[in-house]
């Protein structure tokens, strides 16, 4: 018996979470190695914000196939969905990295993928893994690292965590400028070139001569936010001495509290947490047992927590679709701008208008709105009373 076009549908997505999970932990092992063996900047960045979301993330992480999750969810779309919608966002910024990277390298721009440096704090392990790394020879030596984010919807605003990662990247890279912790892999994470400072890594990929002192040369880093129709670029960042030393002190916080927990010493349950609410602690995949949430157990209320979720959801998907609409409506004007004269710049639907104009900064502004009936329409729709004038009264007649 042949399935129904919605079981179809639902083995479809099943294979699709199979394979994004399946890719996730090939690249990851390839590109990350086994990450429970070290700090990386994210790591860090995240420990800055919350600790115990920093540990938990390295007792539990691994990249191992999850064999035993998928088979739980087979032949439920809700739960896939779930899988998949927590897996998307990992690997479209690697997409959206590689396709950077592809465009970059076409332009003939010497640059460095996933460049690492390998490091040690006192007994904490570290490696720093750059997206990108631009160099520049020549009278004015410069470096530009650029690490890519790839949000739904570009903030004002970045993540802390964000600028901390990008700042101990800065920071890590001046202070070891001249060491031999440089190494930089292929695409199937074979090791092309190890062990070497940056200037002879530069000099052996690109034929670039740097100076061995990088105070001599132009180190800065940029953050760049990358949605589906906008790119933009927050920075530019540099090194900051004290910002490194503030991160690697966080480094060593974290790797104590791991070492302990691995050799029994501690329980994750009393790593210190954020304990004021914070908004990435929906996101944090360690939030379950997290004690900031401790409470008393009401069942009966999980059904309206769900129809709040899913209504803010049904919002934020109309939120996407208006402004999807708005973009058509200015397409429309734009269309139409060139034939307008002065004085009538509006289009006019029959039972709506609608125009754009363009501010200072560039931003194009939609007004659209419904035509309002015209005074006499509004007198003869409605049923208005008819107000008479008052006379004064007039004196009475005198008899004869």
């Amino acid at each position: 018996m042949s399935q129904t076009p919605n079981r179809q549908a639902t083995n479809l997505l099943w294979m699709m979470a199979n394979a994004l999970t399946t890719a996730g932990a090939i690249h990851g092992a390839r590109a990350l190695g086994d990450r429970g063996t070290y700090l990386g900047m994210s790591d860090i960045g995240r420990g800055m914000e919350c600790l115990r979301s920093a540990v938990a993330g390295k007792v539990n992480h691994s990249f191992a196939p999850r064999e035993a999750e998928l088979a739980a969810i087979k032949g439920d779309q809700k739960l896939i969905a779930g899988l998949i919608k927590k897996e998307l966002p990992l690997h479209r910024g690697r997409w959206t990295e590689e396709g950077i990277t592809a465009i970059l390298l076409a332009a003939k721009y010497p640059l460095f993928t996933q460049l690492e440096i390998h490091a040690q704090y006192k007994h904490v392990p570290i490696q720093a893994h750059l997206d990108l790394t631009l160099v520049w020879g020549g009278k004015t030596p410069s470096v530009r690292v650029l690490e890519i984010k790839n949000p739904k919807r570009i903030t004002s605003h970045l993540y802390p965590s964000y600028e901390t990662q990008l700042y101990a990247q800065l920071g890590l890279l001046k202070k070891v400028w001249s060491l031999h912790c440089f190494n930089l892999k292929d695409a199937n994470g074979v090791l092309l070139h190890h062990d070497l400072t940056f200037p002879e890594l530069a000099f052996k990929v690109h034929g670039i001569k740097l100076p061995n002192d990088p105070n001599e040369v132009d180190i800065k880093g940029w953050v760049l936010s990358i949605s589906p129709d906008q790119m933009k670029p927050f920075g530019p960042y540099a090194p900051v001495p004290s910002t490194l030393n503030a991160c690697l002190h966080v480094a060593e916080d974290i790797w104590d509290a791991v070492s302990r927990i691995r050799a029994g010493e501690m329980r994750l349950h009393d790593v210190p947490y954020k304990e004021d609410f914070y908004p990435l602690c929906d996101w944090c995949g360690h939030n379950a047992e997290c004690p900031k949430f401790r409470g008393v157990l009401h069942p009966e209320y999980d059904e309206l927590i769900s129809r709040k979720l899913e209504l803010r959801r049904q919002i934020e998907a109309i939120k996407s679709l208006q402004e999807e609409v708005d973009e058509q409506i200015k397409a429309a004007y734009e269309l139409h701008k060139p034939y307008l004269v002065k004085g009538e710049e509006w289009i006019l639907t029959g039972e709506h208008r609608f125009k754009t104009t363009t501010a200072s900064d560039g931003t194009v502004r939609l007004y659209a709105g419904p035509v309002n009936p015209e005074p006499d329409a509004v007198n003869k729709s409605r049923s208005l009373p008819v107000l008479g004038l008052e006379t004064e009264p007039q004196p009475e007649a005198k008899a004869a």
